[in-house]
């Protein structure tokens, strides 16, 4: 559930100018491939990375995908990690590097592996989407996302999702929904109001985005797709709001709103909230017919869709008194990490990133405990361990980062001073669920 921001164009545009390997709006696809497309459900599992560099992630049969400034794939029966190019001596550092795909989200139809990306033209930034092949070569342009070239001022943007073969995207602050290899005539609004160019300003070159925009988290499951917006209340505040798009009738419902302390009781950041009474929540996720949510320094819990039956099905405060979590299918894991502490201020900072942690708890997705993993090994393997980053949990392995902090004396001319150079090593592991292994796969480069 990555959110990127973008501030400007213009110059910033060119000096980040992408290569397009393809002209036009796209090549499009097969009536063998638009029908296997039809089949492909939205990956939830793959879709709560809190990496925010590594949230490009889809599973095949045969192992994981995923893309941190280069294509690789995590081979499931191993673990073994290939950067996914192909190509014999091929130093991954240029682009003719097939793995060197950009790639904001990712999925698997037909033998083929689908990325969307935005490309510039002209100074405009447009979004596209790619296929290449499992082993990363034939790369082509499927199609453009974008009703048009330019226009888009969205400011905050949420990676687009694909469920059953169709791409969910927002553009200037509209959602859209376009069939996989379609044209930008193609593309079908789901909800929103275009906010034209409200609240934006020139600085020399450049367009600074502002004013009060939209800002979209999409979620999928069975035939409903749905997507979590702030909406203002009564009083003036904002709130999240999840809705529901069914992809049968096309109708558009009000699916949840956050509870008040009153319903859940206290939880890490509920009086900074811009009200002061809705949730924050750490992590949430949709299956069932419910929504599932973690509230740090709280618990586990769940709330019917279009209704307000909450049930707390773990209270996680006898684990971790508050923590990260994520979700799959199966249930839910929890680390007790901790909100950062300000001398400053005298308090957590909450609303920001965790740090340290040492064990992950395994819930079911009814709350029931299931297991406690030790994370002492990855320290003693790699070092210090400063903070860790779920991405994913994929049949019995979750997968995780260790960001560990490297630190070794500074020398000059010879002779070694007191000063330290400490610097940051990404190192990504996988651990069995039942029985605590933890396997090292790589850095992260």
């Amino acid at each position: 559930m990555k959110k990127s921001n973008r501030i400007a164009s213009g110059l910033l545009a060119a000096a980040i100018l992408l290569s397009a390997s393809a002209c036009g709006d796209g090549e499009g696809i097969g009536e063998e491939d638009a029908a296997a497309a039809m089949l492909v459900d939205f990956q939830k599992n793959m879709h709560q990375a809190n990496v925010f560099m590594l949230n490009s992630l889809c599973e095949t049969d045969d192992g994981v995908y995923f893309y941190y400034n280069r294509l690789y794939f995590i081979e499931k029966s191993t673990g073994a990690v290939t950067v996914v190019c192909g190509k014999p001596d091929c130093t991954h550092e240029n682009g003719d590097c097939n793995a060197l795909i950009d790639s904001d989200s990712m999925w698997e139809s037909n033998g083929r592996l689908y990325y969307t990306t935005e490309d510039y033209e002209n100074g405009e930034r447009v979004n596209y989407v790619y296929s290449v092949g499992l082993d990363g070569g034939s790369r082509r342009r499927v199609q453009r996302l974008d009703p048009k070239i330019g226009g888009d001022n969205t400011i905050a943007v949420n990676d687009p999702v694909f469920h059953r073969g169709y791409v969910y995207f927002e553009y200037n602050d509209v959602l859209y929904r376009s069939p996989l290899g379609g044209s930008p005539a193609d593309a079908e609004a789901v909800w929103g109001t275009d906010a034209g160019d409200g609240g934006n300003t020139t600085v020399g070159n450049l367009t600074v985005y502002g004013g009060n925009r939209t800002s979209y988290e999409m979620w999928a499951d069975g035939d409903f797709f749905y997507f979590m917006t702030d909406t203002e209340n009564p009083d003036g505040t904002f709130s999240p709001t999840l809705y529901s798009y069914d992809t049968n009738t096309k109708n558009v419902t009000v699916a949840w709103t956050p509870p008040s302390v009153d319903t859940i009781g206290e939880y890490e950041g509920w009086d900074k909230t811009i009200s002061g009474r809705t949730s924050s929540m750490s992590q949430w996720y949709v299956s069932g017919g419910y929504i599932y949510m973690f509230f740090s320094a709280n618990g586990l819990w769940r709330c019917k869709l279009g209704t307000e039956e909450y049930e707390k099905l773990a209270d996680t405060t006898e684990y971790a008194e508050y923590g990260s979590a994520v979700f799959f299918d199966g249930g839910m894991i929890l680390i007790n990490d901790m909100p950062e502490w300000s001398d400053i201020l005298g308090r957590y900072t909450f609303g920001g990133g965790h740090i340290g942690g040492d064990s992950a708890f395994v819930f079911g997705l009814d709350g029931s405990f299931k297991n406690e993993i030790s994370l002492d090994r990855i320290a003693e393997a790699v070092g210090e361990v400063g903070s860790y980053d779920f991405l994913a949990v994929s049949d019995g392995y979750l997968y995780i980062v260790a960001d560990v902090t490297e630190t070794s004396d500074y020398g000059s001319d010879g002779n070694v001073s007191m000063q330290t150079v400490t610097s940051q090593r990404k190192a990504m592991f996988r651990i069995d669920t039942e029985s605590g292994e933890a396997l090292y796969l790589c850095d992260l480069k």
